[in-house]
């Protein structure tokens, strides 16, 4: 019958070598797989967050930011960005001049944080067509950029989906504003 000693030199046991070893690797094997788990938690966070984020979220927190914008017309526009709201981006350019991109009409926006910035509910209730009603009041002479081109003039009035455009006297375009890339300074 063995006595818990160990033959030919080898520790048992009975002296808490092996004990110590054992139960420091067990602990060291815990404390992997609690880190190891700890990890996958706070990836598993990060990721129900982000699927929670709207873009618009992304562009509010990018105010004062330059971004560059890919657009569904195909052009590039680097600027930077004013305001928004869930259907609209108000950027400046370079030059100074504002420019209302609509959400649509963007293809890809590269240099927007990786959060999200708290936004009030009239921020994100604020639709593109207002936008494009204060453009009327104000008289101010745009170009509304469509996937295909653009119309001139003065927006003469917005309607729940649409506006007019147009030249005084002249025959007004209707453009629904699904179709609306950017609105610019004339």
């Amino acid at each position: 019958m063995s006595t818990g000693t160990a033959k030919c030199g080898q520790r048992g046991y009975r002296d808490g070598m092996r004990w110590e070893e054992l139960f420091a690797d067990l602990e060291a094997q815990a404390d992997a797989d609690g880190a190891a788990a700890w990890r996958e938690e706070v990836a598993a966070r990060e990721r129900s967050e982000r699927a929670s984020v709207p873009w618009s979220a992304r562009v509010a927190a990018a105010q004062g930011s330059r971004v560059r914008l890919a657009l569904a017309d195909g052009a590039i526009l680097e600027a930077q960005v004013r305001d928004g709201g869930d259907e609209w981006i108000l950027v400046r350019d370079a030059d100074g001049r504002e420019h209302v991109v609509a959400s649509a009409g963007v293809d890809a926006i590269e240099g927007l944080p990786a959060r999200g910035a708290h936004r009030g509910v009239v921020e994100r209730r604020v639709r593109l067509t207002s936008v494009l009603r204060s453009l009327a009041r104000d008289r101010t002479r745009v170009a509304v950029v469509t996937r295909t081109g653009s119309r001139v003039g003065l927006i003469a009035w917005v309607g729940a989906d649409h506006l007019e455009i147009g030249e005084p006297g002249r025959a007004a375009a209707t453009v629904p504003t699904s179709a609306i890339v950017v609105v610019r300074p004339a």
